[in-house]
């Protein structure tokens, strides 16, 4: 099998016209049940395990409870909001989720950050400066959001006002105004068959923004893990290979996706073929899952890993599409089996979905999409494997998408 020729123009965010009908499959046998045993996520069970337990609360520090002095304090407790502490251990205190900001790209005018609550209303529109296009998001190390931007045609929309050139990350004020703080040239080491696919001879591709609770931002280029401080200063903290043309065999991920669990600092790593890896400030690069390309790809499972997102205090979740049938999955992964782990499926249809979100209060993801005319949100039910309609646009609202969008709490 050669490589597919449509995977950075088909798989990288272009939006595809069509009916906005979608069958939902739940899967019967991989953690339905939202306990997080059968989901296959590394998260502890409770289940007294030899280890510490001071409280005596049933729950260990080696299984992840962070005040074992405190019975009220372990990861099977619902949040207090009240109390000033982290009941369930996911690194926030006091918190409650109360909605989500989310990306929004307009092709003939100004894009903007869309703020919607928990049921669903729009509660603001902050518009962005002139010539960007956000695709990623994630809160501002002083306050506001962080945007990746990007003009590069096979990732974004045929915009029809003039778009700042080349990739950047870009800190937004909560006025909408736009501060480039760190922008992003061609490698010379990025080319060959996926440099000419993506464009990144003329212009450098980078995938994925998260704010690392150290004080620093993440993002991808498609080999290389970036660290972006404060001051606009970059460094490449982990590099891989990325070129499935050039080396097949020797190939490990092609950097699609960033997420961070803000309890632990580490960071997971979706790849463009299926592969998954996490990244820890102490421990480095772990590869979790390698695409298997041997064979002239006669050993590729055909999956494709489009986003990730992190639960607060453990368990990374997955969009997955697997390219020979065009069927769509949300996924779990399970550390002890170094697989994804299907939590619910649905079949191939025009709507694309672009990023996911998981609330960190009850597990219950979110997803962006975009089909035609329409853009919206779906809601994916921890507990029960179902999704609703969450947000959905009128079609008088053409020209706008989706991309990336975060919780808040």
């Amino acid at each position: 099998m050669r490589p597919p020729c449509l995977f950075l123009s088909l798989l990288l965010g272009l939006v595809a016209c069509g009916d906005k009908d979608v069958d939902y499959i739940p899967t019967d046998d991989t953690g339905g049940s939202g306990s997080g045993d059968e989901g296959g996520d590394d998260t502890g069970s409770g289940s007294g395990d030899e280890g510490t337990d001071e409280d005596g609360d049933g729950w260990t520090v080696e299984e992840g409870d962070c005040d074992d002095d405190d019975i009220w304090v372990n990861p099977a407790w619902d949040e207090d909001t009240s109390d000033g502490k982290d009941n369930d251990c996911d690194g926030l205190i006091d918190e409650q989720f109360a909605g989500m900001d989310v990306a929004r790209q307009y092709v003939y005018g100004r894009s903007d950050i869309l703020r919607i609550d928990t049921v669903s209303r729009v509660e603001d529109e902050i518009s962005l400066d002139d010539g960007y296009a956000p695709q990623d998001i994630t809160s501002g190390l002083n306050g506001g959001w962080a945007i990746t931007h990007d003009d590069d045609p096979s990732t974004a929309p045929a915009f029809e006002v003039e778009l700042n050139e080349g990739a950047a990350v870009v800190e937004v004020g909560e006025d909408g105004s736009c501060t480039t703080l760190a922008s992003f040239t061609p490698d010379e080491t990025e080319e060959g068959y996926l440099a000419g696919l993506a464009g990144i001879d003329d212009n450098p591709v980078i995938r994925g923004l998260v704010t690392h609770p150290d004080g620093y931002y993440l993002t991808a280029r498609p080999g290389a893990l970036v660290k972006v401080e404060a001051d606009g200063s970059t460094e490449d903290v982990a590099t891989w290979v990325y070129d499935f043309s050039a080396d097949p065999d020797g190939y490990e991920l092609y950097a699609m996706d960033l997420a961070v669990d803000g309890v632990t600092g580490e960071v997971a790593i979706a790849g463009l073929l299926g592969g998954f890896a996490t990244w820890d400030p102490d421990t480095g690069l772990t590869l979790l899952r390698a695409a298997d390309l041997s064979g002239s790809w006669e050993n590729w499972d055909y999956s494709i890993l489009a986003a990730v997102a992190s639960k607060h205090g453990g368990g990374w979740y997955s969009l997955h599409i697997d390219y020979s049938t065009g069927i769509y999955s949300l996924s779990r992964f399970n550390l002890e089996q170094g697989e994804w782990v299907e939590r619910m499926t649905w079949e191939e249809s025009l709507i694309l979905p672009a990023k996911l979100m998981v609330n960190g209060d009850n597990g219950d993801v979110y997803v962006t999409a975009n089909a035609g005319y329409y853009h919206m949100i779906f809601l994916m039910r921890e507990t029960q494997d179902l999704a609703d309609d969450y947000y959905n646009s009128g079609t008088d609202e053409n020209g706008w998408f989706f991309r990336g969008l975060i919780g808040r709490y």
